[in-house]
C-alpha cells in the first residue's frame, strides 16, 4: 500500500513538472517569463556591481578603478538545455564591453592569485600617489605611458614624470615623481611623493567577486525566479 502511494506521489510530481514545462514552452508564456527574467537579472547585476566591483578591495571585492570592468559586466537570459528546455535562465559575467577576453583573463588571474609580470615593457607602473589615485583608491589617469583616451580608457598623466632609481635589489626598481613638485622642492627627493612605482612584478591576492556573488545571492536568485514562474503560471502580469 505504501509503495503504491509513493508511486502515485512521484507520478503526480512528474505530471506537474511536465505540465509546467509544457506551459513554459508556449510562445506567449515563454516571452513573459523571459521579460520578467530580464528584470530580475538587471536587479542582481546592480547588486553585483555595487557589492563586488566597487569600493575598497578585499577577498570578495575587486575594485574596478577605471569603470571598464563594470561596463563589461552583463547578463544573458539563456534557454536551459536538456530536461528544462524552453525555460529561461540567468547567466552573468563579462558579456559586453571592449576587451572582454582580456577582462575574463583578469578575473581568472585574480581567482587563482599569484604574480603579474609585464607583457611588453620591462617594468610595471603601479599607481600609488595622491595625484593619480582618489581617496577611494580609484585611478585617475591611464598611467605614464598612456597616450590616447580611447573608449573606457583614462587619459595620460597631466604633467612630466621624473624617474628616480631605487637600489634595493627588490622588485621595486624606481619611483616616478612629478617633475614640477620635485623642482618646487629644490630637487630634494626625500620630500617628494611617488606617483608610480616601477616594478618587475606585482603580487595579486586571491579575489573571486563572481564566486562571492554566487554564494551570497544564489538562494535569492532562485526565490526570485520561482516567483516569476508562479506569477506567469497564475496569469499575473
Amino acid at each position: 500500500m505504501a509503495e503504491s502511494r509513493t508511486v502515485s506521489i512521484k507520478g503526480r510530481i512528474a505530471g506537474l513538472n511536465a505540465l509546467q514545462r509544457g506551459l513554459l514552452n508556449k510562445v506567449a508564456i515563454s516571452q513573459k517569463v523571459r521579460a520578467k527574467t530580464q528584470t530580475v537579472a538587471k536587479k542582481f547585476l546592480r547588486i553585483l556591481k555595487q557589492n563586488h566591483f566597487s569600493g575598497p578591495t578585499s577577498d570578495t571585492v575587486l575594485g574596478a578603478r577605471t569603470g571598464k570592468l563594470k561596463k563589461a559586466l552583463g547578463f544573458q537570459v539563456a534557454v536551459a538545455a536538456g530536461r528544462f528546455q524552453g525555460i529561461p535562465t540567468i547567466r552573468y559575467g563579462i558579456f559586453a564591453g571592449a576587451g572582454k577576453t582580456k577582462l575574463n583573463r583578469i578575473l581568472a588571474k585574480h581567482k587563482k592569485g599569484g604574480f603579474i609580470f609585464p607583457s611588453k615593457k620591462q617594468l610595471l607602473a603601479v599607481p600609488v600617489g595622491p595625484r593619480v589615485l582618489t581617496a577611494g583608491g580609484r585611478q585617475r589617469f591611464g598611467g605614464p605611458r598612456s597616450s590616447s583616451p580611447a573608449p573606457y580608457n583614462l587619459g595620460p598623466y597631466p604633467g612630466t614624470l621624473k624617474r628616480i632609481p631605487i637600489r634595493s635589489g627588490g622588485d621595486v626598481v624606481a619611483r616616478l615623481v612629478d617633475y614640477e613638485e620635485l623642482r618646487r622642492n629644490n630637487w630634494d627627493q626625500v620630500g617628494v611623493q611617488s606617483q608610480y612605482l616601477l616594478m618587475r612584478k606585482v603580487r595579486v591576492p586571491k579575489r573571486d567577486p563572481l564566486g562571492a556573488f554566487r554564494k551570497e545571492q544564489a538562494d535569492n536568485i532562485k526565490q526570485a525566479m520561482t516567483e516569476v514562474f508562479m506569477q506567469v503560471l497564475n496569469g499575473k502580469r
